[in-house]
């Protein structure tokens, strides 16, 4: 039996060591780069470093992926090292598939060179071929100032895909749904190229990075800096930002027409531009999320942020003092934001064009333009604190085309009118405090008792507004049982308590409110929160938590009885809207369609705890996946949801093998796809 134990036992070291000696080949070689190196400059070490990122990326691209490349601090350009003429404007530092940078080493002539700190190790991919780029004050003027005329036109790319396709797609003589006036051949890539960046400044190129592959771009703890058309340029690709810094670029930080789009934590500060200074993003089909991200001193022409996509997810972003003649932040496709704040900015905050917007818990003030302007077929506004916007336009703090359903917000010191609804009727507000009021029920007109009011300092000039700056407000509410400050990091007690406390839609969750809550959510953007202010029932402030004291005043009576009777036999599941179901009847997969006949839609469509409000049938092209249309919105019929196209009438829709989809949306706003199916349009 022992000599079994012992054989077990070395059958599974054996295996082990197996899996990791396959984990340590799959970390691939690893090539080093420090301009310092004065050894044998093969790579294979940090005292035998390439001196030129250029020589490290040949002997990558020849080596089995993945590979990695470590970089000590220094400054590297693209025209230095073997293979590239210096002096040349083209030359740049190619990706490849599996391909790994990293900087931020110590290198060589330190005592640990591989000790990592991006910030006192900053390693610059640098445009600047001969050094002798001279600062300017505005980063609108990067892309005429006569120094930077020599420098790189592209720092870092990846333009080539190894392999691509070819799609012959009819022209329209340039008029869309015209007649077809001939085709031309659209060469799509198709190889897939993920590379990842880190640890890397690159700065004065005309374009920073430069990316036409499919694949997946990650770039972490990265700065781009006076990059005078883009920082990162992307079609294609998905593209993934961790904690990176674009700062004073011209034209846009991040200009991506691609798949997903995923950024956290990452500074957008001080860039210039038309449309899109800090983002400019066309994902029609794709989502973006940005999560922990600020937006601050930006100017553009037209909007700070551009973003056309299916999804746009917004979780604890800044948007304060920037700059943008329309909005901040334009967008349209489906929006989501949530523990966001715009503040400060001139011009509006948020423009969303089609979609549905959903926004909680966020905070809009200050801004001289309009909040919220959108004509979204459906707007749901909680837990939101909208003041001092002040604009010339009708609705200063909610312009809707299509009506909004608002709760447990606080809209105070907004112009007038504060709101604007093409339908008013549509134009649904409950448990919310207005300051000149509005019809509702539980809604309010008293003072929120702010802990303080941001407000603009004219700076000595009133007749000079570019002068202006906006000093930050607190909108947390007063509370003399206790409200965070965010300061001192730390709760404290006032001598007033706000009305806005407790005074919510009893039925809203409670969320993750601090004890004493009073059984019911504040309204605002802190509402629901866990820094969310304290319920005050009088000295002295109860400190006890009581088994069946649902509201925290340290007594288990009636009012506790009262919120667990209007809350008997509630579940958490009731507040989360069911999914809409949908399914395509008409056409069936493998269905072929003949030039000229029309083609039949048809779906059928039910919401569990609701009402579909629309259903729409979406088809694309499987060979070329940018000819697509969301279009075709259907009619209720008796026998379901039904659209008709005409093939003969409408061009766009080249012959081939097509994925059709029916698509619902429910009266929350939700949205499900039916299982796809494949058709194909033929033409003799």
């Amino acid at each position: 039996m022992c000599e079994s134990k012992r054989f077990h036992v070395a059958a599974t070291i054996t295996v082990l060591l197996a899996v990791l000696g396959v984990c340590g080949t799959a970390r691939g070689k690893i090539i080093y780069v420090d301009t310092a190196a004065a050894g044998e400059n093969s790579g294979s070490s940090w005292a035998d470093a390439y001196n030129f990122l250029q020589d490290a990326l040949t002997d990558a691209n020849t080596a089995e992926i993945p590979v990695e490349i470590r970089m000590a601090w220094g400054t590297y350009k693209p025209d230095q090292g073997g293979g590239v003429t210096p002096g040349d404007r083209d030359a740049a530092f190619e990706l490849f598939d599996g391909l790994a940078i990293r900087g931020g080493f110590a290198g060589t002539g330190s005592v640990d060179p591989d000790v990592r700190n991006n910030e006192i190790y900053e390693t610059i991919l640098s445009g600047d071929l001969n050094g002798d780029d001279v600062d300017v004050s505005n980063p609108s003027d990067l892309s005429h100032e006569s120094t930077r005329s020599d420098n790189s036109r592209i720092i870092v790319s990846n333009l080539e895909s190894e392999e691509n396709i070819e799609v012959e797609v009819p022209t329209t003589g340039g008029r869309a749904g015209g007649p077809v006036s001939g085709t031309r051949i659209v060469i799509i890539p198709v190889s897939e190229v993920n590379v990842e960046l880190d640890g890397l400044t690159v700065v004065a190129g005309s374009t920073a990075i430069r990316k036409l592959t499919p694949g997946n771009l990650s770039v972490s703890n990265c700065t781009f800096r006076s990059n005078s058309i883009s920082a990162i340029r992307i079609e294609w690709s998905e593209l993934t930002m961790t904690n990176c810094t674009f700062e004073r670029n011209r034209g846009h930080a991040v200009s991506h027409s691609g798949d997903n789009l995923t950024a956290r934590n990452c500074l957008f500060g001080g860039n210039w531009g038309t449309n899109g200074a800090g983002l400019s993003c066309f994902a029609l089909y794709s989502e973006v999320m940005l999560r922990d991200c600020i937006f601050t001193g930006n100017v553009a022409v037209w909007n700070v942020a551009s973003c056309t996509a299916d999804r746009l997810e917004l979780y604890n972003c800044k948007f304060t003092g920037n700059v943008a003649q329309e909005a901040c932040l334009d967008t349209s496709g489906d929006f989501f934001a949530e523990n966001c704040t715009f503040t400060g900015n001139i011009g509006g905050a948020i423009d969303l064009l089609t979609g549905r917007l959903i926004l909680s818990n966020s905070l809009i003030a200050g801004n001289r333009g309009q909040a919220i302007k959108t004509h979204a077929h459906h707007v749901k506004i909680q837990n939101c604190t909208i003041a001092d916007n002040h604009t010339d336009e009708d609705g200063s703090a909610l312009d809707t085309l299509y009506g909004a359903t608002v709760s447990n917000s606080i809209f105070w010191g907004n112009s007038s009118p504060v709101m604007k609804a093409w339908r008013p009727a549509t134009l649904m507000t409950d448990f919310c405090n207005f300051q000149a009021g509005w019809p509702g029920v539980g809604n309010i007109k008293v003072d929120p008792g702010f802990v303080a009011r941001g407000h603009w300092e004219l700076n000595g000039t009133p007749n000079d507004p570019g002068d202006d700056y906006w000093i930050d407000g607190d909108y947390r509410l007063l509370s003399q049982a206790g409200r965070w400050d965010p300061m001192a990091e730390t709760w404290v007690k006032d001598e007033e308590t706000s009305p806005c406390i407790d005074a919510g839609d009893p039925n809203s969750p409670i969320g993750r409110e601090p004890f004493p809550t009073g059984g019911r959510v504040n309204m605002g953007a802190y509402g629901a929160g866990e820094k969310a202010s304290k319920t005050y029932f009088g000295d002295p402030a109860c400190d006890v938590i009581l088994a069946g004291d649902i509201n925290g005043d340290c007594i288990v009576d009636e009012l506790d009885l009262a919120i667990l009777e209007s809350h008997w036999m509630m579940r958490g599941e009731d507040f989360i809207n069911k999914s809409p179901v949908v399914t395509l009847i008409e056409p069936q997969d493998g269905d072929q369609i003949t030039w000229p006949d029309s083609i039949l839609f048809r779906a059928e469509a039910h919401d569990p705890d609701g009402e579909i409000e629309r259903v729409s049938f979406h088809i694309f092209r499987i060979t070329d996946t940018r000819t697509r249309t969301s279009g075709l919105r259907g009619q209720q019929e008796p026998n379901g949801w039904e659209r008709e196209l005409d093939w003969q009438s409408n061009n766009s829709y080249g012959e081939g093998e097509w994925r059709v989809w029916a698509e619902a949306t429910d009266n929350e706003g939700e949205v499900v796809v039916s299982p796809p199916v494949v058709i194909t349009l033929i033409r003799p």
